[in-house]
């Protein structure tokens, strides 16, 4: 390997409340042998967050560098990151999250083995630290191997038992600079999935650790539990891995068939996401102006409602309703909201 194995990549912006655990997380690592980097990427903070980062760095052995850049979004700091790591491997931790305290020794022998993605399990926590969600509770297979990044993703869209998210997998930085994989800063959501899809489209070796590596924190106050109209970046995101999945692996159909679904389930989601919050009437309005920032969204999200066919006879039925009308399928997903919330409905 060469002098610097690991390159982690932490992007910081305004998070002086939580900037300290995602640092102690790394500074308290036990048994480990990996040379390694911190980039910390100071995205425009005007808060504490670097000088927390700082006083709790300077006194340790960590080779660590805080590197400022003008507010421009998640997307663009990780790229500066790229662009500045020296580790033959990447990992992406933002500031509030956390890993476990062997992660560095776990990871550590995968990285000998050459490959250009190794992931793992992780589990949601709130801000006390409680696990509200288990990995390991819902993707039970705990001896899956893998051949390729490919097979990856039919476990990920085709299976639905494997998930990956931004804190739970280390990328070779070869494989991210031979195939030019950077994160897409003209959206602001769904960036991560297209980058994490993308790779692994092009991954030629992968592999899985089955134990909870990391812990991803879950904030009421976190732009994601907030609904605004460019939620439907994540739309967009997930038709350019289609783009890309058409163009290496159109000899798949069942695969492209799972990522059009995947896309019509995410448009759905985002949907409801302003239905929890907003009128049926009102989230009709948004979806009526999406072409001014989205041209033809509606038309291709439409076409593909058409062809929905899922496993779940309620999914199929929300499809049909929004091809025809958006505002009768606001009214329809309320009433079963209603029913679910009042009843305890398995639906």
């Amino acid at each position: 390997m060469s002098i610097l194995d690991l390159t982690i990549i932490m992007p910081v912006y305004n998070v002086e409340e939580y900037i300290e655990k995602s640092i102690k997380s790394i500074i308290q690592q036990k048994k480990n042998t990996l040379e390694y980097e911190l980039l910390i990427i100071n995205d425009g903070s005007i808060d504490n967050s670097t000088k927390i980062a700082e006083n709790l760095l300077i006194n340790t052995n960590i080779n660590y560098q805080i590197i400022n850049i003008t507010n421009s979004g998640v997307s663009s700091a990780r790229n500066k990151g790229i662009e500045k790591a020296q580790g033959n491997y990447i990992f992406f931790l933002d500031s509030d999250d956390t890993i476990e305290t062997d992660f560095m020794y776990r990871i550590s022998a995968e990285l000998l083995n050459n490959v250009d993605i190794v992931f793992w399990a992780f589990n949601n926590i709130n801000i006390n630290d409680n696990t509200l969600r288990k990995y390991l509770d819902f993707y039970l297979d705990k001896n899956k191997k893998y051949d390729s990044g490919i097979d990856v993703l039919k476990e990920i869209l085709i299976e639905k038992n494997q998930l990956i998210w931004t804190g739970s997998a280390v990328y070779s930085k070869l494989l991210l600079s031979e195939n030019k994989l950077l994160f897409n800063e003209k959206l602001i959501n769904g960036e991560d999935q297209e980058f994490i899809f993308s790779s692994l489209i092009y991954a030629r070796k992968v592999h899985f650790i089955a134990d909870t590596l990391s812990f991803y924190l879950i904030r009421k106050n976190s732009v994601s539990t907030t609904f605004k109209e460019r939620k439907f970046d994540s739309v967009l995101a997930l038709e350019n891995v289609e783009s890309l999945l058409v163009k290496r692996f159109n000899t798949e159909p069942k695969l492209i068939k799972a990522i059009n679904l995947y896309i019509i389930d995410n448009f759905l989601y985002v949907y409801k996401s302003g239905l929890k919050t907003g009128s049926a009437k009102k989230m009709s309005q948004i979806y009526n102006n999406l072409e001014t920032t989205y041209p033809g969204i509606k038309e291709r999200v439409i076409e593909k409602m058409k062809n929905y066919k899922s496993y779940f006879i309620i999914k199929d039925i929300e499809s049909k309703i929004a091809s025809k009308n958006i505002l009768i399928y606001g009214i329809f997903y309320k009433i079963l909201k209603y029913l679910k919330d009042k009843f305890k409905f398995p639906f």
